[in-house]
């Protein structure tokens, strides 16, 4: 699985960006609150279909904007590139897979498997029971998809 392509528009304090990711690590440089935290939050949102920083879909748009668009190209493990997109108002979703819309959130994360670890991560060690096997569950699905 590689992200081959990626756009973000509107998202945070993200107005237009379009990176081309490489194989392997790409490492993320760059000054405090000027998107770092934002471009890996909106991979993950891509993913998920929610953010690991808020619930609220207010959030994540832009100032005065009235959507935000994710937009990516994956390429598969057997090399077919899918592309993905997320189009989301304060009130409206659009999701795409391979141009088709698509309903379920499970749809898109079987495409596109994100794992996030993040500062709530401690979770995984002191929270409940059901947040370790919320945590299991995720990477069990990403293995037999009908789980």
């Amino acid at each position: 699985m590689h992200l081959k392509q990626l756009q973000i528009k509107n998202f945070r304090n993200l107005e237009n960006i379009e990176l081309t990711p490489v194989k392997g690590v790409n490492l993320i440089l760059g000054d405090n609150a000027s998107g770092k935290t934002s471009l890996l939050e909106a991979i993950y949102y891509l993913s998920h279909i929610r953010s690991f920083r808020t619930q609220h879909v207010t959030d994540l748009i832009l100032r005065q904007c009235p959507y935000l668009q994710l937009v990516a190209n994956i390429e598969t493990i057997d090399y077919l590139t899918i592309p993905l997109g997320i189009r989301r108002s304060r009130n409206k979703s659009e999701i795409r897979v391979n141009k088709q819309p698509i309903k379920r959130v499970s749809d898109i994360a079987a495409q596109f498997p994100v794992l996030a670890i993040h500062p709530d991560s401690y979770k995984l060690i002191t929270g409940s029971p059901t947040q370790r096997r919320q945590y299991l569950d995720w990477g069990v699905f990403h293995v037999e998809h009908g789980f």
